[in-house]
């Protein structure tokens, strides 16, 4: 009996410990306004923070501490997630095909290269953050645009909650980059 309740227990323990959420955000919204254009846009990998290429979700707990939280993890990877979202966010945007992942995507050469570089994207205090930086170059005039991006939107420390929160910053990130294009 004693054997019987002991397996149970662990069997328990082993099962609550081991249950993972799954989260992603690779998919990409629907824009307020679209809009058409003739360019053909090049888009980079978008670089994200270190610890965002681990399959942990963190929290910051600090400045300088992050902590796992330890119910959820990515259920991709979070570079080629976003960069696949944003590209098909301008796609819709732009009502165009002429999107693609640069240099690889196609054989067409573009008229514009987009570097999105994330310096940020996590929750502290019960607040998102995302903060980003991006660069446009068209390739014709050699002329650059670069602007920087900052926001925040509270949250609860539940990772279903954090998560939808970054969503929702990701999808103003695409709205405003989508401005300068």
């Amino acid at each position: 009996m004693k054997k019987l309740i002991l397996i149970s227990i662990f069997s328990i323990l082993f099962n609550s410990c081991g249950s993972k959420e799954y989260y992603f955000l690779s998919i990409s919204s629907n824009p307020k306004i679209v809009k058409k254009t003739s360019s053909i846009i090049g888009i980079t990998r978008v670089v994200i923070p270190e610890y965002l290429y681990k399959q942990n979700i963190y929290i910051a707990s600090s400045s300088s501490k992050i902590e796992i939280l330890s119910s959820a993890i990515w259920a991709e990877d979070l570079d080629k997630g976003l960069t696949h979202r944003l590209i098909s966010f301008l796609q819709k945007k732009f009502n165009s095909a002429n999107i693609f992942t640069y240099p690889w995507g196609s054989s067409k050469n573009p008229n514009k290269v987009l570097r999105v570089e994330i310096t940020k994207f996590i929750s502290q205090n019960s607040i998102v953050y995302l903060e980003a930086n991006w660069k446009i170059e068209n390739i014709k005039t050699l002329n650059v645009k670069t602007n920087l991006f900052r926001i925040s939107i509270p949250t609860t420390n539940k990772a279903k909650d954090i998560v939808e929160k970054m969503n929702i910053l990701f999808t103003r990130l695409e709205e405003r980059i989508s401005l300068d294009l």
